[in-house]
């Protein structure tokens, strides 16, 4: 066993393991699936305690008081994150469905009279408030329990990857806008240039 923690932990397949096991928790996060998150996370500790000699379950039997301190944490950022971040996130990107889930809704109810003014019922604040609290709203946690509760477990994983490829999206976006001012302008003086000979 000490040949192993030592000869692998300190090496190269160690190292190669944790790359593939944050790429595939990162993966697992963004599938918003909590059956392959739990699997990812649950294999991956399996792998470090059988394969590297990680003592994953030696720590937690030795400090069960400290390891639940750790696990309501853990769950608690989690949940901040999924909450405040990923989820209302989630709910801004399918803006077009709850628009068109509330004009449904409004056609639906039994007072809805095709002749009414339906640009005045999508207006109406109260009647919005009505659709939230409707078995119609599309985005109430309750249809989202296993997209939550993937986000609370794999949200290490789902972080490192936002703060990972954001930023070099948005390196990527300002040099392409850059660039295509560039290319716009060459593009429009050789046009002038062209015209310009035109009239000598």
């Amino acid at each position: 066993m000490e040949f192993l923690l030592f000869g692998l932990t300190g090496g190269f397949w160690f190292a190669a393991f944790i790359i593939a096991f944050l790429i595939f928790g990162a993966v697992a996060s963004e599938y918003d699936n909590f059956f392959w998150g739990t699997l990812t996370l649950i294999s991956g500790l399996a792998i470090m305690q059988w394969v590297f000699g990680v003592p994953i379950w030696a720590t937690i039997t030795a400090n069960p008081f400290a390891i639940l301190i750790f696990a309501a944490i853990y769950v608690l950022v989690g949940a901040i994150y999924a909450g405040f971040w990923r989820f209302r996130n989630y709910v801004l990107s399918h803006e077009g469905k709850i628009k068109f889930d509330f004009i449904s809704w409004i056609k639906s109810s039994p007072n809805y009279n095709s002749k009414d003014d339906i640009s005045s019922l999508i207006s109406s604040d109260q009647k919005f408030e009505e659709f939230l609290d409707s078995s119609y709203y599309p985005m109430a946690p309750s249809k989202h329990k296993n997209r939550l509760a993937n986000w609370v477990l794999m949200w290490p994983f789902a972080l490192l990857w936002e703060l990972s490829h954001k930023p070099a999206i948005w390196v990527w976006n300002t040099i392409y806008a850059q660039l295509g001012s560039l290319f716009l302008e060459i593009s429009k003086n050789t046009a002038r240039s062209i015209r310009n000979s035109g009239k000598k």
